[in-house]
């Protein structure tokens, strides 16, 4: 046989002893899964959660550790002796959260919320395919969101909010494809917002306000095409604010106040349609208002207050009809109040104090006020800080006396 042929045959005896053994591994991976995931061993890991959450002192613990089927025991709901959903919301559990959970694959819902766990989260949650939802919230853990719950691909809610998290918004939680609804808010998570978390397309709600975060709002934000809350709040974000948050058409409520954004206001943000709620207070922001914040009809709120905005008011607000909020304090707008703003009939709050606003007060203000029912609260308003003249033409029966300044400018 020639040298040839003979090394020929040496490797192709090579690659398939590599392919025997890759079938043989794969093979015990298998059965070393099953041997994992058989219904004794959910009741052994539940037994192990319970021993180490303080599971005699629960709130309700009925039938936990007895021969009854573990679909019996309280806050379980199970399937031919698979666990399927774990409830134990507000149950006074203490202690920290075994590893052995992760054993639970056909695991869909695991709610341990307002409890008081402690230490880490287990990085073996990172194990349960077939959760749909997680709720951790009002807990006491700590330390870093594990990178390993980016491979729960079945995941359509994540709740970790008010919890004492730190660290990193893991990158790996882009790749949720599933997921609807991410709560982070109320830690001290820090760094940057992964511009991975563009990649979410079915996300619905995404809540990171009251953390730590820093850097720039990715522009990929804006390809979440099915957005309807964007709440970064009380963060301390800089930069600008991304024209591309404009393209969000489901979006209804856009959180971005007491951060250090600056620049001007992205005009794209008339392109909301839906929005509800806008408020963008306490922040560095300057230029003028936009007055294509005038095409936003279904707009209920507005708040600008806080910031460095100049120029005039536009009239163009006066084209909010359903506007209930209009806050406008401590910028440097001047010119005269627009009479347009008389337009808004449902308002209930006017603040433009302290700015550098001047001229007389325009009559069509009496409007304001005119669709509240008997029973709705009054007008608040403040425009104490301004060089106003003539009197406030609205009636005394219609403004807050304790939410309401007016600086010198008398009542007609």
């Amino acid at each position: 046989m020639s040298r040839m042929k003979t090394g020929f045959i040496s490797l192709y005896l090579l690659l398939l002893g590599w392919m025997l053994w890759g079938l043989i591994a794969a093979c015990g991976s298998d059965m070393s899964s099953s041997a994992k995931t058989s219904p004794e061993t959910d009741r052994e890991a539940l037994v192990a959660f319970y021993n180490a959450t303080d599971g005699p002192n629960w709130h309700n613990n009925e039938n936990w550790l007895s021969d009854l089927p573990i679909g019996e025991w309280s806050g379980v709901a199970s399937k031919e002796g698979r666990v399927l959903q774990l409830d134990l919301t507000r149950n006074g559990l203490r202690g920290e959260i075994p590893a052995g959970l992760g054993d639970l694959i056909n695991l869909k819902r695991l709610w341990l919320d307002g409890n008081n766990l402690t230490g880490e989260m287990p990085a073996e949650l990172g194990n349960l395919s077939s959760l749909e939802r997680l709720r951790l919230s009002h807990t006491s853990l700590t330390g870093e969101i594990p990178a390993e719950l980016g491979n729960l691909a079945s995941l359509k809610s994540l709740h970790l909010s008010q919890t004492n998290l730190t660290g990193d918004i893991p990158a790996e939680l882009g790749s949720l494809a599933n997921l609807e609804t991410l709560w982070l808010g109320f830690n001290r998570l820090n760094g940057e917002i992964p511009p991975e978390l563009g990649n979410l397309a079915n996300l619905k709600w995404l809540f990171l306000g009251h953390n730590n975060l820093t850097g720039e709002i990715p522009a990929e934000l804006g390809n979440l095409a099915n957005l309807e809350t964007l709440s970064l709040n009380r963060n301390d974000l800089n930069g600008k604010i991304p024209p591309e948050l404009g393209n969000l058409a489901n979006l209804q409520r856009l959180f971005l106040s007491s951060n250090e954004l600056s620049g001007e206001i992205p005009p794209e943000l008339a392109n909301l349609a839906k929005l509800g709620l806008l408020y963008l207070s306490d922040n560095d922001l300057s230029g003028e208002i936009p007055p294509e914040l005038g095409d936003l009809v279904s707009l209920i709120d507005l708040g600008l207050s806080y910031n460095d905005l100049s120029g005039e008011i536009p009239p163009e607000l006066g084209d909010l009809v359903n506007l209930t909020v209009l806050s406008l304090s401590y910028n440097d707008l001047s010119g005269e109040i627009p009479p347009e703003l008389g337009d808004l009939v449902n308002l209930k709050t006017l603040f433009l104090d302290e700015n550098k606003l001047s001229g007389k007060i325009p009559p069509e203000l009496s409007n304001l006020g005119d669709s509240f029912l008997i029973w709705d609260a009054p007008l608040s308003l403040k425009i104490n800080g301004n060089r106003l003249s003539g009197c406030v033409p609205i009636s005394p029966d219609k403004l807050s006396g304790g939410d309401t300044n007016l600086g010198t400018v008398p009542l007609c």
